[in-house]
C-alpha cells in the first residue's frame, strides 16, 4: 500500500503507513512544511573534536572526545539558482567554527557550549535558526551508556514566528 501526502508544494511517498505515519516522519514533514521559501536544512552529523568541558577537574585537564550534530535552517535561494558558494552557508567554515569552540574554549556544561555555538553561528546573516546537539560519549559516569547529551534549538529573533 502506497500513501501520497500533499504538503503546499512538498510530495512525501511511503510504503506501508497502515494509515500512521512515524512520529519522527510526521515531525519532519510539519518542520518543513513550517519553513519560509528559499529555505533550507544543512546537516552536520557526528563531527568527532575533542574539548576541555565538564565539571570535574579531570574533565578539564585531560579533555575527552564530544560529537555534534547540527540541523542549520538557511536563506539560500539565490545559492540554489546561482550555484555560487558565496550565497549558501559554507559548511566547512561552520566547522571550523565550532572546533574551534569546542577545542579552545572550556565550560563547565554541555549546555552552555551548545548556546555558544548556537550563539555563534547566528552571526552569520544567511543562518536563520540552528539546533545544535553536544553529545559526551565518555561522561564520567557509573553506568554503561552510549553518550549524554543536549539538544537545543535557537532562531533570530525576527524569525520568532517559526522558532
Amino acid at each position: 500500500m502506497k500513501a501520497t501526502v500533499v504538503l503546499s508544494s512538498f510530495v512525501v511517498m511511503a510504503a506501508h503507513l497502515d494509515n500512521q505515519f512515524e512520529e519522527g516522519f510526521q515531525e519532519e514533514i510539519l518542520q518543513v512544511h513550517k519553513m519560509r521559501k528559499g529555505r533550507a536544512i544543512i546537516l552536520i552529523k557526528d563531527l568527532r573534536l575533542f574539548g576541555h568541558h565538564g565539571v570535574y577537574e579531570r574533565e578539564k585537564r585531560e579533555g575527552q572526545p564530544f560529537i555534534i550534530d547540527l540541523e542549520i535552517e538557511a536563506d539560500i535561494a539565490d545559492a540554489t539558482h546561482r550555484g555560487q558558494l558565496k550565497d549558501t552557508v559554507d559548511y566547512g567554515q561552520v566547522v571550523n567554527q565550532v572546533a574551534r569552540i569546542v577545542e579552545e574554549e572550556s565550560f563547565d556544561l554541555i549546555e552552555t557550549l551548545a548556546e555558544k555555538i548556537a550563539a555563534e553561528l547566528l552571526k552569520e546573516e544567511k543562518i536563520k535558526k540552528v539546533a545544535v546537539t553536544v553529545k559526551k560519549p565518555e561522561a564520567p559516569l557509573s553506568r554503561s551508556l552510549e553518550y549524554v547529551g543536549v539538544r537545543l534549538v535557537r532562531g533570530k529573533d525576527s524569525d520568532h514566528s517559526d522558532s
